[in-house]
């Protein structure tokens, strides 16, 4: 079975973490499947409106398990978004052709714009593909004008799509697709995420909370730091790391400073993957405290190791946590509700040996077989 996998999602030098939980989940189904991947690079020009946007595609993570193409497009301002599509499709159907890509399936990460080249490609090789559906690309893009009706065809067409989430798959409901749908969550690495060797340090610095997210308005860093102030105002000792970056970053610092929050928080930037099992296992309490998710695999990753949860009331999250059956559930956008969430944490702790067993449901080579049966079901039908 070969799999051509599509991601403009993938481990890179300017945010080594980003996408990495399509590696991890590509290096568990690589032992089912032979995979290629396409990675499109999209370089911009030098101007003020991209400087958020710009990636430099050089790989993070070089697997040898599987090969990796870098698929590179050139920004246009103003008519880019709209031929994009139809320059990159061509420019994969010329490296399919030149390096004798042989593939039975693709598989796309995103509805758009992965998606949409899925759709492209498939049609002309007349190939069937998949679309993992990722939180932004249903919560956010298929409201936008431009991108809406590239992202329903794209889902229309698509012979199987799997939602990190329930949440996803209903709000594409409209496109009449129910039949050919799957929920599959993201997964995590138990031999990465465990408790730590011997039990937990004792801490005397008070609430170790940690926040680990992208510092994007959606993230809602800001209503944790809100929150922060309402604990301050009760005397409650905390401190506070956040591990991520993002073009909030600035606004962030500011309003921590605004807040007198200096001396409890403490703004880590950007770490590498490696390092977040450490950064769990010396913290009391994970906050995820989003204004949107699509399914937030950082929380399995904590309760994995034996680290308690709380999280907006949003997206995939109440999913993760089961419906608060494994963590509290707040209301987004409440910093008071946050604030008496997180006191509420450490007088009713749950057991740690229940959520690393509910957490160990979720392993990457679990997903990786779900995802492996999808595809022998897709192959196996006729039209």
């Amino acid at each position: 079975m070969n799999i051509l996998v599509i991601t403009d999602f993938y481990p890179n030098l300017t945010i080594p973490h980003e996408g990495i939980f399509v590696y991890q989940q590509l290096r568990e189904i690589n032992k089912y499947a032979n995979i290629t991947v396409f990675v499109p690079q999209i370089i911009y020009p030098p101007l003020k409106r991209y400087e958020k946007v710009k990636r430099e595609f050089d790989l993070y993570i070089d697997d040898k398990r599987y090969k990796v193409f870098i698929i590179k497009y050139w920004q246009i301002p103003i008519i880019g978004e709209w031929i994009m599509p139809f320059i990159f499709i061509f420019r994969m159907r010329r490296v399919i052709k030149k390096k004798k890509i042989d593939f039975d399936l693709i598989h796309a990460f995103w509805a758009y714009r992965s998606g949409y080249w899925a759709y492209g490609l498939a049609k002309h090789f007349k190939k069937k593909y998949i679309i993992t559906l990722l939180g932004s690309d249903v919560n956010y893009w298929l409201h936008e004008h431009f991108k809406k009706p590239r992202i329903e065809k794209a889902i229309a067409n698509a012979d199987r799509i799997i939602g990190l989430s329930r949440d996803l798959l209903k709000k594409i409901k409209y496109l009449n697709v129910t039949s050919r749908q799957k929920w599959i969550p993201n997964g995590m690495d138990p031999q990465d995420f465990h408790p730590r060797r011997g039990g937990k340090l004792k801490s005397t610095e008070g609430i170790k909370i940690i926040c680990i997210a992208n510092h994007y308005y959606v993230k809602g860093v800001d209503i944790l730091l809100q929150a922060a102030a309402e604990l301050k105002s009760s005397l409650i000792d905390f401190s506070i790391i956040l591990i991520g970056d993002g073009p909030e970053r600035l606004k962030l610092e500011q309003l921590s400073e605004k807040l007198f929050l200096k001396k409890q928080v403490i703004f880590k930037g950007i770490i590498s993957h490696q390092q977040i099992p450490d950064y769990l296992r010396e913290s009391d309490l994970l906050v995820i405290p989003s204004r949107n998710e699509g399914f937030g695999t950082v929380i399995l990753e904590a309760l994995a190791c034996g680290i308690p949860v709380i999280g907006s009331k949003v997206g995939g999250i109440p999913e993760a946590l089961e419906y608060g059956k494994y963590g509290i559930l707040v209301e987004p956008e409440s910093p008071v509700k946050l604030a008496e969430a997180i006191i509420k944490s450490q007088k009713e702790k749950p057991s740690r040996e229940m959520l690393i067993k509910y957490a160990a449901r979720f392993s990457w080579s679990v997903v990786a077989r779900e995802i492996h049966a999808v595809y022998q079901d897709v192959l196996k039908q006729t039209d």
